[in-house]
């Protein structure tokens, strides 16, 4: 007969399974997609390298069930491996720490086939070469000892003859002799290797962990509390010539480092992410075992599941019924009671007299009920160490124990009790020790205001030679650490600024001093007094390189987790392309030397955890920098009689008649977040302050994810009143911006250099040179007397020389390229210009000529930024008389042509940084261009009474901070220029 059965919800440990929580992190960027590996998807499952067959072994494991469970990743991953195990093909790869090996003896290129899979011919053959020149992995050469033999893997035994080291004590380089005649059995070290060719691939491996940091999770749960801040691990690397073939949805085995699914195949470089095979612990390769959490061990998580289930039964005694149990449970538990009679019958067999017949008689009685099993009973006790500890006699023996078990018995518990009484003598002498030198090593009392200079403290930067052999005490956090034997190092930062601190083991300064500065965690604070002494040669790992400081004393102000969120030696690397990544390595392998770590830090955790990120020398650079632009735009117009307002943020009414405006509740009304303090400028100027300038907060409603748009931004804006024209207004930006841009370079040359060494970027050119404007016979507005115009291009005068173009000149130049463009391909055009096209007919339409009063795209800006830079050799430029079209209402128009505007924006490297224009300050005009516009001014009538009761003709632009930083320093992304950036999907921290 048909049947209706019903399935329980199945839930996944450490996953969250709610779709409406799993759109949360597709939708803030926490995720790539719904297909990422991280995600409970099949697609997410598929992409991760879960086996088809896997899912479904799976499910029919699951069998049915009514009670809700949470099952452990572990089961699905061994289950695949089962199924990987016989078919995935081998190969060899190295990562980015690869130790070069020279193999002597070997004198040319060799080459040999080998089977994909030991075990399974039919999966077929590779080429594999052997070569003087190779590489071994970083963490086996640590394993490895001078004269040890080994067993190079598919190649043969082979001697280590030497292993040179850094100062660091880190491998540098080992030789080997090969004794291919050796006995693979009898070596403990089996590595891998790989020939050191021009044929190897570059490859990056992945590995991902949990997106949340609890096992479980239900609806009261906050999301956010849970998030795990670090889930994507990567290593790059090398790999044998052979993976050419391996094509994008291949799994393949790396040879000791586990499976792995190829998710790409680029030209330059090969993308794998890591298969989990249902171990615990980490492969000792991996990027999880360098850089990520420590694993769980068995015992936390069987800790943690009993703590689920505890919690679980407990909501179910609340009820009317026991709570249910799974088939599985039940099936357990009966488990459980058989054994517990087996157990006692074994120890009726060995029992004298009734005790034997009484211990019979219950392993013959039937088993409790499976529900009312207590397995915890049931089981024999525990001794320490988990061992199961002999039934005990009435004299304290155990049971039937023979007296050779007796005797080991007895020799375990001596060796026990002389470990615990050294370990006793060990801690008793570290903290007589420590106490002797308690008034110099330990915790700072917490700072609580209750003492007042008391203490001189001195400066990281004020540490010189100046003050060599004078006692010193600094604040400021732990950089580096490491401790060894009697010498410790210790390197303090004050960002940007870092010192050296030594400490060594003397009769007043103890080991157990060194000990404890050698545990700091770093990004710690401390307070540190020592005795400036100036070492024989400069520290070049410092920028207090003529210093050195001797620890006298030191006190814990702040402790920082052993575990941070990423390491900030990886936050400021330099961002480097695959071709260079590929160049370094290339480069690193012909010196012999291993190459330089490439490991960055991706910007989702960079920004959730900024306070971190904002430590690294480059960062704290570019927000001094954002300072001094702001700080110069001020200097100028203060300088320049301009005034400085503060207009409301809150306002009544869309500020310039858009939809782009955050909207809020204000006492039973709506409010709107000012899109710009423009309107409340000019009224500012018809009450007679004729120069205004503000810098605050503005906010645009734009649902806009690229790397140059922000929903709040700083605002650097300007109006001023003028006589004639508004070249009046571009006079002043001109000057304006080449001060800012002078004092920048003048004044602000080690952050730009801290900065460059991060982002590399070319310096800012935003003068056109004098033989430039010679050559082409530039027009030169304050200079009598004009030559015969040869280019449509002006300056003011030779001393500033910012360029102008009006905007047909702009499009004649943009048309003019297009030709050229179209004859591109697809990949050429964004090779070579960054131009991204779906498919030839998005190609065509993205190349389409302007029309005369068409705006600017985003592409044909930069376009026009790389023909400026070509012709005028600028990247700093005006473009003034825009289409009357693109323009806001209360732009002026152009009095010879209305089909153009009194209007002007203003570029930095192709990008636009400010926009402006001459206002109109007649009022009926205002009414009339806004009717032709469609916009209704009812709203905002007290703008345009202002211009009633006589106005004055002005103008002026707004500018935005952070895109002047952004593009002064050639960032890619405007969050870079953005202490706590907010767009349509980050509203934290």
């Amino acid at each position: 007969m048909p049947s209706l059965d019903d399935f329980s919800r199945l839930n996944m440990e450490y996953t969250v399974m709610s779709k409406r929580k799993l759109t949360q992190f597709v939708a803030v960027g926490k995720v790539w997609g719904w297909d990422d590996p991280r995600m409970p998807t099949a697609r997410g499952l598929i992409r991760r390298g879960v086996h088809v067959h896997a899912l479904w072994e799976f499910v029919k494991v699951q069998g049915m069930s009514k009670v809700v469970n949470t099952m452990e990743w572990e089961k699905i991953w061994n289950i695949n491996k089962k199924i990987l195990d016989p078919i995935a093909p081998r190969y060899t790869c190295v990562d980015q720490f690869r130790i070069p090996t020279v193999m002597e003896g070997l004198n040319e290129v060799t080459q040999e086939e080998r089977e994909l899979h030991k075990k399974n011919a039919s999966v077929g053959k590779k080429t594999v070469q052997f070569s003087p020149k190779m590489f071994l992995e970083e963490q086996d050469v640590l394993l490895l000892s001078e004269g040890e033999e080994v067993t190079l893997l598919d190649w043969g035994n082979a001697f280590v003859k030497t292993i040179e080291k850094d100062a660091a004590g880190k491998p540098t380089k080992v030789t080997m002799t090969l004794n291919l005649g050796g006995d693979v059995k009898k070596t403990k070290q089996k590595l891998s290797w790989l020939a050191d060719t021009e044929s190897n691939v570059a490859i990056k491996l992945y590995e991902f962990d949990h997106l949340i940091t609890e096992r479980m999770i239900d609806k009261q749960t906050d999301l956010d509390s849970v998030v795990r801040e670090v889930t994507e691990y990567t290593l790059s690397g090398v790999g044998e010539e052979a993976l050419k073939a391996v094509k994008k949805g291949d799994i393949i085995q790396f040879q000791r480092r586990g499976f792995f699914i190829c998710d790409s195949v680029d030209p330059d470089v090969m993308t794998f992410f890591y298969i989990p095979d249902g171990h615990l612990k980490y492969n000792h390769l991996s990027a999880m075992a360098r850089w990520g959490p420590p694993p769980p061990t068995l015992e936390d998580r069987m800790n943690r599941a009993k703590a689920a289930d505890d919690k679980q039964q407990q909501k179910g005694a609340t009820g009317d019924e026991p709570p249910k149990k799974s088939n599985k449970q039940l099936k357990k538990e009966a488990e459980a009671a058989k054994k517990a009679a087996a157990a006692a019958a074994a120890a009726a067999a060995e029992a004298p007299g009734g005790a034997a017949a009484t211990a019979a008689a219950a392993a013959t009685e039937p088993a409790a009920p499976a529900k009312e099993a207590e397995p915890k009973q049931a089981e024999p006790a525990k001794a320490e160490g988990g061992e199961a500890a002999t039934p005990k006699a009435e004299g304290g023996e155990p049971k039937g124990e023979s007296k050779a078990a007796a005797k080991k018995r007895e020799k375990e518990e001596a060796k026990k009790k002389a470990a615990a009484e050294r370990d006793a003598a060990a801690a008793a002498k570290a903290a007589e020790a420590l106490a002797k030198i308690k008034d110099r090593f330990g915790d700072l009392p917490l700072v609580q205001s209750t003492t007042y200079g008391t203490k001189k403290y001195v400066r990281v930067q004020e540490l010189t030679p100046a003050l060599a052999g004078q006692e010193v005490l600094l604040r400021a956090r732990v950089h580096t650490v490491r401790a060894k034997g009697k010498l410790g190092f210790c390197t303090l930062r004050s960002t940007p600024y870092s010192v050296q601190c030594v400490i060594s083991e003397t009769d007043t300064m103890p080991k157990e001093a060194i000990k404890w500065v050698g545990s700091l965690s770093c990004e710690s604070i401390v307070d540190c007094r020592g005795t400036i002494v100036v070492p024989e040669k400069p520290i070049n790992s410092v920028t207090q390189s003529e210093v050195e400081l001797h620890i006298e004393s030191m006190f814990l102000v702040s402790a920082a987790p052993l575990q941070l969120p990423f390491q900030l030696e990886d936050a400021g690397r330099r961002e480097m392309s695959p071709e260079e990544i590929k160049a370094m390595e290339e480069q690193a392998a012909a010196e012999g030397k291993a190459p330089a770590l490439t490991i960055t830090v991706s910007q989702e955790p960079r920004l959730n955890c900024r306070w971190l990120d904002m430590r690294t020398k480059a960062n704290h650079a570019i927000f001094q920098l954002q300072h001094r632009v702001s700080r110069y735009f001020r200097e100028y117009l203060e300088g320049n009689e301009f005034v400085e307002i503060h207009s409301p943020k809150m306002i009544g009414t869309a500020s310039e008649g858009g939809a782009n405006v955050f909207k809020l509740g204000y006492f039973g009304k709506s409010a709107y977040l000012a899109q710009s303090p423009q309107l409340y400028k000019q009224m500012a100027l018809m009450g007679d302050l004729q120069r205004v300038f503000e810098i605050a907060p503005v906010f645009r409603a734009e649902n806009s994810q690229t790397h140059r748009h922000m929903t709040e931004f700083v605002g650097l804006d300007l109006e001023m009143t003028i006589n004639e024209h508004y070249y009046e207004i571009l006079d002043v930006a001109e000057e304006l911006f080449a001060h800012i841009f002078t004092q920048l370079n003048a004044q602000c040359r080690p952050f730009l250099e801290m900065v460059r060494e991060q982002h590399p970027f070319e310096d800012l050119v935003f003068q056109v040179p004098t033989e430039t404007i010679k050559a082409l016979g530039m027009e030169v507005l304050e200079e009598p007397g004009r030559h015969p115009i040869k280019d449509e291009g002006k300056v003011r005068n030779m001393a500033v020389r910012s360029l102008r173009l009006d905007f047909p000149t702009g499009v004649k130049m943009i048309n003019a390229k297009l030709p050229e463009l179209r004859a591109l391909s697809r990949e050429e055009l964004f090779k070579q210009h960054n131009m991204k096209t779906k498919d030839e007919d998005d190609k065509a339409k993205q190349l389409a000529d302007m029309g005369v009063l068409d705006d600017l795209s985003t592409s044909y800006e930069k376009l026009l930024g790389r023909l400026v830079k070509e012709k005028y050799g600028v990247d700093f430029f005006i473009l003034d008389r825009y289409p009357s079209p693109v323009r806001p209402f209360y732009t002026m128009p152009c009095a010879d042509d209305g089909s153009y505007t009194n209007s002007y924006d203003m570029f930095i490297r192709g990008e636009e940084i400010s926009s402006g224009a001459q206002r109109i300050h007649k009022a009926e005009l205002l009414l009339e261009r806004a009717k032709s516009l469609e916009v209704d001014l009812t709203p905002i009538s007290d703008y345009v009474d202002s211009f009633k009761l006589g106005a004055w003709p002005h103008g002026g632009f707004g500018v935005g901070l952070e895109r002047v930083v952004m593009l002064f320093l050639g960032l890619h992304n405007i969050r870079k220029a953005s202490m706590f950036p907010r767009d349509p999907v980050r509203l934290t921290p």
